[in-house]
């Protein structure tokens, strides 16, 4: 009823509109985003991580901290860490299953895998016909013996290492590898410090040579290729080198190309010194005491 007018007035929808109104929340919003004191409604941004050989998808606010994962071994290959953006927070990036904090942004990492690596020791071959031993400049060959000097003013020797590679597996992949040696004797004064001023013995040269199904006369002095010089005080010091001679690129070649084998040739950067005295170092070749020491990783099956 209108009483100001004093009339009825139809309201029919008045009580059903009343009746709703009665069950809805007083927060609850008219429909357009506001609540019913004026206040705006603020809805979660939400950012997509993407997971590259792992687990760990979704989408999640800025701040959340979230649990990624990978296999530890994936195709043959061992996880290696967690590739993600610059400045982005991962816990342990070297672990595979670890957390990160999701940025202000869509976010992709990725898992990284890399080849398993192995180790192998090989020794020298040390059976005729002689593929190591000893070569003198006047082309008398000796085996299994390796000495590198001189047997005075007209005579050089040059030691030469073989070491069989049928051992690696097909399809291998060379990580490292290193030479390691031990002297097995001297004769003369080798390590005398006069000998050693007088630019003879102070250093000696590595180098990778190929030969043939055994040592000749002309190995020698066949081209080879240098692999470094080192001070003779490697083989002063505790009967075996300070430090491993590195010789990885001359195996990753010699695997390249298939051979079966791979030689090494020491010398003195100098023929000879100026006396009569004979001055060899003998390399020690008992068991393991040559050896070429190869990391590498195999080819996946």
């Amino acid at each position: 009823m209108d009483r100001g007018n004093n009339r009825l007035t139809d309201c029919s929808g008045c009580i059903r509109a009343a009746y709703y109104a009665s069950f809805l929340p007083d927060s609850a919003p008219p429909g357009n985003g506001t609540l019913n004191d004026g206040s705006k409604t603020e809805q979660a941004v939400m950012y997509n991580l993407e997971v590259i050989g792992g687990e760990g998808d979704g989408s999640y606010r800025a701040g959340d901290e979230v649990t990624v994962s990978a296999e530890p071994v994936q195709n043959g290959k061992a996880f290696s860490g967690w590739d993600a953006p610059s400045g982005i927070r991962i816990e342990n990036s070297s672990a595979p299953l670890t957390t990160l904090v999701m940025p202000e942004q869509h976010l992709t990492v990725v898992a990284r895998y890399a080849p398993r690596l192995q180790s192998l020791q090989l020794t020298s071959e040390q059976n005729p016909p002689w593929r190591s031993g000893t070569i003198t400049s006047t082309g008398e060959v000796t085996g299994p013996g390796m000495g590198l000097g001189d047997r005075g003013r007209r005579v050089a020797l040059r030691a030469f290492i073989t070491f069989d590679l049928t051992p690696l597996p097909s399809g291998t992949e060379v990580h490292k590898a290193h030479l390691v040696m031990r002297y097995g004797g001297t004769n003369g004064d080798v390590f005398d410090r006069d000998k050693l001023d007088d630019g003879f013995l102070d250093r000696f040269l590595v180098e990778s040579v190929r030969t043939g199904a055994e040592l000749e006369p002309g190995d020698y002095s066949r081209a080879g290729e240098s692999l470094g010089q080192y001070p003779v005080s490697l083989f002063a010091e505790n009967w075996q080198t300070i430090r491993p001679v590195d010789v990885t690129a001359a195996l990753e070649r010699a695997v390249l190309a298939g051979r079966n084998s791979v030689t090494f040739r020491l010398r003195f950067l100098a023929s000879g010194d100026n006396d009569e005295d004979e001055d060899v170092i003998f390399l020690d070749t008992r068991g393991d005491r040559l050896r070429l020491e190869v990391q590498y990783a195999a080819e996946s099956r």
